[in-house]
């Protein structure tokens, strides 16, 4: 219900329901030979199309207001819905985006960026981390005959140690990826676009476009080279290039209070992150959320980022781990010296376990916070468009699977909640 209530308030919010029916009749033509449309009037003067296929009836009621109605079990009710999102990813189009950075007169291409690993960025090698150190921790304890107050002391120490290493970890992992500071550079893109969508065209573009950017550090040339070829698909795709500065964005968002910097690695992600520690703050963009969005929307994320900053989050996210891990060394010792050994393991695993789902949880907290800093710069339509972009295969998956298990473990909200406790921000 909650899936299809998303839909109703982002066709609301965008209100382009005409071109949404337009492309979701073409689309549905393509994917199936056995669906039928009819457009027709309602009695109280709304517009409905009825899109059926075999068994199963799809409406939707357009002008006055909007309502969806489902009759029948089939496809058609879990793929309209998530069509009618991608269409906000796509605008029912292709593209194409090739990127530049240019700082000071140096053009950088993607492909000379630091690369970064396609795995999801995770709490999950920090914890790691601090779970090797308590049991190394914890079976050196057990050998060493102290009392409550030296193995208190001891932990605090050995705690804050452990604490200092995993942000030096941190520290050097961050400064061999951060090469490349775009805090005072230019976005360069070249963007392709398509009327109609033509698969073998579009690869065969795409291709071409992959080796002229890799040879030609200017757009221009780019542009100028494909202006001169006689393809004939050459009418079925419009060039353009769109540039941006990030400084127009620090000021915005006073990122100079902060001192923050601004990095750009290699992925084929749609990803950001933010970190703040010992005095220095940087966010981290990924080439493929810079291709992918817009400068308002861009504008959105780096607006979410900063407020991980401001408020200190990775930070509260470390002290938390730190305090997990002093606490699993203590029970151990206490069970060790008090009680059955039998009990250790179970009660160890309810320990973690216990400990993650409120590090998980206060995650989550943090993330929605954010989204609520985010748009008080951007508004609503800039960040929920930004979202829909980077993350509608996420929405996708939501859709379709009902794992309550992951989603108590994540670290983020569903995505579609997210969109939708926006929208109720007054």
């Amino acid at each position: 219900m909650k899936k299809l209530l998303l839909v109703l308030e982002l066709l609301k919010l965008f209100n382009e329901i005409e071109k949404v029916v337009t492309y979701l009749v073409k689309t549905l033509s393509i994917l199936f030979n056995d669906v039928q449309v009819k457009f027709q009037k309602s009695q109280n003067h709304n517009r409905k199309v009825s899109i059926k296929r075999k068994n199963e009836l799809f409406e939707i009621e357009y002008n006055n207001y909007l309502k969806f109605r489902s009759i029948g079990q089939g496809i058609l009710s879990k793929l309209i819905p998530l069509l009618i999102i991608k269409y906000f990813v796509t605008k029912g189009t292709r593209k194409i985006v090739i990127l530049f950075i240019k700082v000071g007169e140096k053009i950088i291409r993607v492909h000379e960026l630091p690369k970064l690993s396609d795995r999801v960025l995770t709490l999950v090698p920090v914890v790691t981390y601090f779970l090797i150190i308590s049991i190394i921790l914890t079976v050196a304890l057990l050998g060493i005959g102290l009392n409550i107050i030296q193995l208190v002391i001891l932990l605090v120490i050995l705690s804050t140690i452990s604490y200092l290493t995993a942000i030096s970890i941190t520290l050097i992992w961050v400064n061999n990826l951060c090469k490349f500071d775009i805090s005072n550079g230019k976005i360069i893109r070249l963007i392709i676009e398509f009327k109609e969508i033509n698969y073998k065209e579009f690869t065969k573009v795409s291709k071409l476009v992959d080796k002229l950017s890799r040879k030609v550090n200017n757009p221009e040339q780019i542009v100028q080279y494909l202006s001169r070829l006689r393809l004939e698909i050459l009418n079925n795709f419009e060039l353009k290039i769109d540039e941006f500065s990030f400084e127009k964005i620090k000021h915005f968002l006073g990122l100079e209070k902060e001192n923050v910097k601004i990095f750009l690695v290699n992925s084929s992600k749609c990803n950001a992150f933010s970190l703040k520690f010992f005095g220095n703050s940087l966010i981290v963009l990924t080439s493929s959320i810079v291709a992918q969005l817009n400068y308002d929307e861009l504008l959105a994320v780096l607006a979410h980022e900063y407020s991980h900053i401001v408020h200190n989050d990775f930070k509260s996210l470390m002290t938390l781990i730190s305090i997990e891990l002093i606490s699993r060394i203590l029970l151990v010792y206490v069970i060790s010296q008090f009680f059955n050994y039998l009990i250790l393991i179970p009660t160890l695993l309810i320990h973690a376990l216990t400990f993650y789902l409120i590090i998980a949880y206060i995650a989550r907290r943090f993330e929605i916070r954010a989204d609520k800093y985010a748009i008080n710069y951007s508004g609503k339509i800039p960040f929920i468009s930004a979202l829909l972009k980077t993350s509608w295969r996420n929405i996708a998956q939501e859709f379709f699977s009902k794992n309550i298990a992951s989603q108590i473990f994540s670290t983020h909200p569903l995505t579609y909640q997210r969109i939708l406790n926006i929208l109720q921000v007054r």
